[in-house]
């Protein structure tokens, strides 16, 4: 497992590690997750908002992300959810989400509410 993404994990050598399996590929390799010491899936956060910005979806076609920051500094795009997310004026300070998956040490966030 690397290193580098489970750094605000806090582990130190030796300790003991809850883990899950996070996929198997094609191949048969399996990739492991630790488990998050201070979230889950299903747990609300207020992840810092960032900017807007644009991306293709898998049928080339351009949508309206918003990129915010997790309270463990590491950044996520959200999908918009109603037309005032996508106003370029939305610049809320915090955005309230819910942590739909971890991965690589990286919070999945949807946005809930507004």
């Amino acid at each position: 497992m690397e290193k580098k993404p489970y750094e605000s994990y806090g582990f130190k050598l030796k300790d003991k590690v809850e883990i899950r399996i996070d996929k198997v590929n094609c191949k048969g390799k399996v990739f492991f997750e630790p488990k998050h010491p201070r979230y889950s899936i299903g747990s609300t956060i207020q992840a810092k908002f960032i900017e807007h910005s644009t991306e293709k979806d898998k049928f080339e076609e351009e949508r309206h992300i918003l990129i915010v920051e997790d309270p463990d500094g590491n950044r996520s795009t959200i999908r918009t959810t109603n037309d005032d997310q996508r106003d370029i004026n939305y610049k809320p300070d915090y955005i309230n989400c819910v942590v739909d998956g971890i991965s690589k040490g990286c919070l999945i966030l949807r946005s809930i509410g507004d």
